[in-house]
């Protein structure tokens, strides 16, 4: 499949302009709008959407003379140019050579780089200013196009060696002598070269940091069922680009190249992946390549897109490759080949219902501090005062763990959460289990927890809808089994063991740790796009939420117990 991409040379700083009989050609980096003016009349405009490092904007010239080009870039403001439109002759005269590169203005010597041993394909494009019969003379043919005012004719031919050609048109004549170099793929290898490869990215060419690198996301059919009904996110449809892999190439030499470069996806066997076929005009997309047309200016760098589709429905592979091949336009050996990996992740279950359950949990947990929160103003001042104490100190546990955290992560990686939280787990425990047991109340936790995330977001800078999310979540699924449990609805189990207190509250604070924990990873991984191993969500929920919160407990209650007997 041809997919035609405007790409811009992406060294070159200063703006340049290319004036042509009916359009004018702009290069400069990160284009955001351009406007063609003449006496302080703006004849076009033309505004994008994405910044763009080349355009081409077609215009009928009225006149020739002075105009000024207001030319605004990403970041600044607008900058006034001036160009000098000359006279254009009766007829103009585009050289195509070889067919698919981009026609340039006739001149008297023009060089054409075909493949060794083999013929090219040109076209002359014909553009009058008045009717009438143009003649075109190749030396051993002659071929004739008639003309009309404005319109375009495009004359084809064959050209097997360097030769002369020639366009009368009226009055006019004009010759040129184009000049065949024949390359080899050795040659144009140390004159093109690949500067980079990223994959996913946009049509731009800008990277896409919202998805894992080298990888294709798959939906699934639940996922895409509820993204369907609530009108969010968008469709996997086959025949428009999933992604795309943005490749940048440095031209050496001292000519300009076109240059044809193709992309397909092999599956493990070698074969083309039909997961991964284009869909759309199948009759251009042989077999799996989707080609993209670039022209690489000399000594300069320029940039390229090239589409990827993507069909869930026909995946039948698990490991997969991207296949690239670099040619010259017109020539059919490639000058580089080489192949990359691209894996196909699949959203887990997991991730999706623990998404669902994280935001009813934090809705529900709202609706709890709209509920009890109002009798936090009938608090006495003892308690309001314990309970931020017992926040603050719980606050000094859970910083001074962070910072070790920071400090220890480089050294440990993943593990460093198994060093860090033994201590705040003890400690933070130890003191809720103690504010608990002297205000056992409905709203003691909530007014502690949320003490204690002002003063965290205040310090560490932590204010985000999705703190908030996590917040209330933890609240909801907290203060639930503080209820069912019996600690915050009844006073009887204040008159029990040690060892059944210590029980009771392990199975709350472990079963609403590991729940919370639980929806936590899934939401990071559906709004921040990150994955966790299975070994690493198992080790933090076992860990840290399971084994050292019911440790704390047996070891919290004893002395929330002196510490209780010592505050009263």
């Amino acid at each position: 499949m041809i997919y035609l991409i405007l790409a811009g040379c992406v060294q070159q700083q200063e703006s340049s302009f290319e004036v042509m009989p009916r359009a004018l050609e702009v290069e400069a980096v990160n284009i955001q709008s351009v406007s063609i003016v003449k006496e302080g009349n703006i004849m076009v405009k033309q505004s994008y959407v994405e910044p763009v490092d080349y355009t081409k904007i077609m215009i009928d010239w009225p006149e020739s003379g002075v105009y000024q080009i207001h030319l605004k870039q990403k970041g600044d403001l607008v900058k006034e140019h001036s160009i000098q439109v000359p006279v254009f002759p009766e007829i103009t005269v585009l050289l195509e050579a070889p067919i698919g590169a981009q026609p340039i203005p006739l001149k008297e010597e023009m060089l054409v780089s075909v493949a060794q041993k083999s013929s090219v394909q040109i076209a002359l494009h014909l553009i009058g200013k008045s009717e009438g019969l143009a003649v075109v003379d190749f030396g051993t043919e002659q071929k004739t196009a008639q003309v009309s005012e404005g319109s375009k004719k495009v004359v084809l031919h064959e050209l097997q060696e360097s030769q002369s050609v020639s366009v009368a048109f009226n009055e006019e004549k004009q010759s040129a002598s184009i000049q065949i170099q024949r390359l080899n793929s050795r040659s144009l290898q140390e004159e093109i070269e690949l500067v980079s490869e990223y994959f996913p990215a946009s049509l731009q060419g800008n990277r896409d940091l919202s998805k894992s690198r080298d990888s294709v996301y798959m939906r699934g059919e639940v996922e895409q069922e509820i993204r369907r009904f609530l009108g969010v996110g968008r469709y996997t449809d086959p025949t428009i680009p999933h992604a795309f892999s943005s490749l940048a190439f440095r031209n050496n030499s001292k000519q300009d190249y076109s240059l044809v470069v193709q992309s397909r996806v092999l599956s493990s066997k070698g074969d083309v992946e039909p997961g991964f076929e284009p869909k759309s005009r199948q009759g251009e997309a042989l077999n799996g390549w989707t080609r993209v047309l670039l022209r690489v200016k000399s000594e300069s760098d320029a940039s390229v897109s090239i589409p990827l589709y993507f069909n869930p429905k026909e995946l039948k592979g698990d490991s997969f490759s991207r296949e690239f091949e670099v040619f010259l336009l017109g020539q059919n050996e490639p000058i580089m080949h080489f192949s990359k990996e691209i894996r196909v992740t699949q959203s887990s279950h997991f991730a999706l219902w623990g998404t669902v359950i994280g935001f009813l949990a934090a809705l529900l947990g709202g609706i709890g501090i709209f509920i009890f929160g109002k009798s936090f103003s009938k608090y006495s001042v003892k308690q309001l005062v314990s309970t931020a104490s017992f926040a603050a100190i719980i606050f000094t546990a859970t910083a001074t763990a962070y910072i070790l955290s920071m400090s220890l992560s480089a050294a440990l990686g993943p593990f460093s959460i198994m060093l860090t939280s033994v201590f705040d787990s003890l400690f933070r425990v130890t003191i809720l289990i103690t504010l608990l047991s002297i205000f056992p109340f409905i709203g003691t936790f909530s007014l502690c927890v949320i003490i204690g995330w002002l003063l965290s977001s205040t310090v560490f800078g932590g204010f985000s809808p999705v703190d908030i999310l996590f917040l209330l979540g933890r609240i909801f699924w907290t203060e639930m089994f503080l209820w069912c449990l019996g600690i915050t609805r009844q006073k009887d189990w204040l008159k029990e063991s040690q060892l059944k207190k210590s029980i009771r509250f392990s199975i709350v604070l472990v079963s609403a740790g590991i729940i919370h924990t639980s929806a936590a990873f899934a939401l990071q991984i559906s709004l921040f796009r990150l994955y966790y191993a299975d070994w690493y969500i198992w080790m933090v929920l076992l860990g840290p939420n399971g084994l050292y919160i019911a440790v704390a407990c047996f070891l919290g209650v004893p002395f929330s117990s002196r510490v209780k007997g010592l505050i009263q």
